[in-house]
């Protein structure tokens, strides 16, 4: 393997998958090495875009079998959390949020991570990509959701979305979605681990 850590540390490529290079954000290639002359590289700059990402806090869902609706879910306070040396099963799934059946797909998907992970899956947090508001009205009827998980979202708050699905026992706080310019969203959720 070539290795050209003394002249470029951030090439060692050993652990990355071949094509997936980036390199950082301050490195430079001296315009006389790409050929082009001061005047006509002035011409190759881009205008900065300004990114701005909007972060909003989530109210979690729980379901009640006495009201057999979603209710917010408040985390019960505890003395730790999530016991240390634990696992925490995190599974993620681009269920696609286009083309027919949308609906029984979200169906499907759910059949298949009960029939994975059992009954009583915990501790673990499921992250979807790609959900459509009729997948998430399937997801949100399915008994082993129902019966085992704190849901981000019960109503869809765009057309694409990130859903997080979080066991019942762990307990997660602070949760909260943040929103690209292009709509893009990632979803955080703390969970707590006790300290022995």
């Amino acid at each position: 393997m070539l290795t050209l850590g003394k002249q470029f540390p951030f090439l060692d490529r050993s652990h990355d998958r071949e094509g997936s290079f980036i390199p950082p954000a301050n490195y430079r290639v001296p315009a006389e090495n790409l050929g082009y002359s001061p005047e006509s590289r002035a011409s190759l700059r881009k205008p900065e875009l300004e990114t701005k990402y909007e972060s909003r806090p989530l109210n979690p869902y729980i379901y009640s079998p006495l009201t057999s609706s979603w209710h917010p879910f408040k985390p019960v306070p505890r003395e730790g959390g999530l016991s240390q040396g634990r696992s925490l099963r995190v599974v993620s799934w681009n269920i696609y949020f286009e083309g027919p059946d949308l609906e029984s797909r979200g169906s499907s998907a759910m059949a298949r991570l009960k029939e994975i992970f059992g009954d009583s899956p915990t501790p673990m947090v499921i992250i979807l990509q790609g959900v459509h508001h009729q997948s998430l009205e399937a997801i949100c009827v399915n008994l082993w959701i129902r019966e085992n998980f704190v849901l981000s979202n019960v109503k869809a708050p765009q057309p694409c979305f990130t859903l997080v699905m979080a066991s019942r026992e762990i307990q997660a706080e602070s949760w909260f979605r943040v929103t690209s310019p292009l709509e893009r969203d990632a979803l955080v959720v703390d969970i707590p681990i006790s300290s022995l």
